[in-house]
């Protein structure tokens, strides 16, 4: 199995590897000794609590986004699904009409090897509110999927 974050290979199964809470154990040492500090036991155990299930549910919330996406390349055209709760998009884009492919990564992202790739359509003005293409979230050697996704096209950018 591999984690549903960062990829990699898991020893046990799970969705989640430990390298993923890293970041999550550093805020709630922080925290509970924040609040030792103060001599409030109730008050840092109250909070872990909170903080725990908070991210508990937007890993959850994430995991869904990107169980929810999906890019089907074809001979002459791609098309876009995206169905989480009540939003159902689809989009259909030529071959064509792609203008341009990027990747985005934030800095976690980057840690774990992964990426967005962005897709854009012809049309698509910089900074405007409507994006006419679409974004692929949260993709595993995404540099290597790029190069493939424009072999498929046949384009390079």
């Amino acid at each position: 199995m591999k984690c549903k974050i960062c990829g990699a290979e898991l020893k046990k199964e799970g969705d989640i590897c430990s390298k993923c809470y890293k970041e999550i154990y550093i805020v709630f040492i922080l925290v509970i000794i924040g609040f030792l500090a103060t001599r409030n036991f109730l008050n840092a155990f109250f909070t872990f609590f909170i903080l725990a299930l908070v991210i508990a549910v937007l890993l959850f919330f994430f995991k869904r986004l990107a169980l929810s996406t999906k890019a089907i390349f074809y001979e002459t055209k791609v098309l876009y699904l995206f169905n989480f709760l009540f939003i159902k998009k689809e989009k259909i884009v030529k071959y064509d009409e792609i203008s341009d492919i990027s990747i985005f990564q934030t800095h976690r992202q980057k840690r774990f090897g992964l990426g967005d790739i962005c897709i854009y359509a012809k049309g698509f003005i910089p900074g405007a509110s409507y994006f006419s293409g679409f974004q692929i979230k949260n993709v595993e050697d995404v540099e290597n999927t790029v190069k493939k996704i424009k072999e498929i096209i046949g384009k390079d950018f």
